[in-house]
């Protein structure tokens, strides 16, 4: 089996919900983050495992953590962090309300029953839970990441400075393979099966109060798109006033 390089996040910037790290449970190991603009090189963020959102069901128990793309994310939160996880929720940069975000292989199963309700069977349950699917609200753990330098974006610039030839980040061979496999990571996260986990109706986007770091959002009557499609161009801070 060839050997890959081992894909190391970079540590916390100064996002204020960088405290969220310890709340929750990456259980493959795959190096899942969430990702504040402003954090340095040389390994930078991979586009394909940060933590960009999060869909809460607090009634159910249901938390869906999304990507910058939508894609989901196998991150969890263990049942004794909920209480503490939640609170900090107000934290956010911003919120969407009655609104589903994310789709592939690890996308919430839902079953939908007609008048916006769905049906839910957990993994350790025999039996099925019922909601609603305008009591989820999505909420938005960093800011707009367009300025946001990724892995995917090439080699990091940084060079050596006593003449040798680069190594890790900055060698072109170690990006090239760390790169394949961390695009190896985001197709298995796609899978080739599409998620019934939709929204049936969007509600419009509200900010938190402007004493938390929360973005303005629109509030015109706009009807976002539906979560399969929900990219980085439909977040909150990308609608005009």
């Amino acid at each position: 089996m060839k050997h890959c390089p081992r894909y190391q996040p970079p540590y916390p910037g100064g996002n204020p919900l960088r405290g969220l790290g310890e709340m929750m449970h990456d259980p493959y190991g795959l190096g899942f983050r969430i990702v504040a603009p402003d954090q340095p090189g040389p390994h930078y963020p991979c586009r394909h495992s940060a933590i960009y959102a999060v869909s809460l069901y607090p009634g159910l128990g249901l938390a869906q953590f999304s990507n910058p793309e939508g894609l989901v994310l196998p991150v969890v939160i263990p049942p004794a962090n909920r209480p503490a996880f939640e609170k900090m929720m107000a934290g956010a940069y911003a919120r969407q309300l009655r609104h589903l975000r994310g789709h592939g292989r690890f996308a919430l199963r839902l079953t939908r029953m007609g008048a916006g309700r769905f049906a839910y069977c957990p993994p350790d349950r025999k039996k099925a839970m019922e909601g609603t699917f305008s009591s989820f609200v999505t909420y938005y753990l960093a800011p707009s990441l367009e300025e946001t330098r990724f892995l995917q974006d090439g080699p990091s610039p940084k060079e050596s400075g006593n003449g040798e030839p680069p190594t890790g980040p900055e060698c072109p061979e170690y990006w090239r393979a760390l790169y394949e496999e961390r695009e190896a990571l985001r197709a298995w996260l796609a899978d080739d099966h599409p998620s019934p986990a939709m929204t049936d109706r969007a509600s419009d986007l509200f900010p938190f109060p402007a004493n938390s770091p929360a973005l303005a959002a629109n509030s015109s009557g706009h009807e976002p798109r539906a979560p399969i499609e929900d990219m980085e161009a439909s977040a909150p801070w990308n609608h005009s006033a």
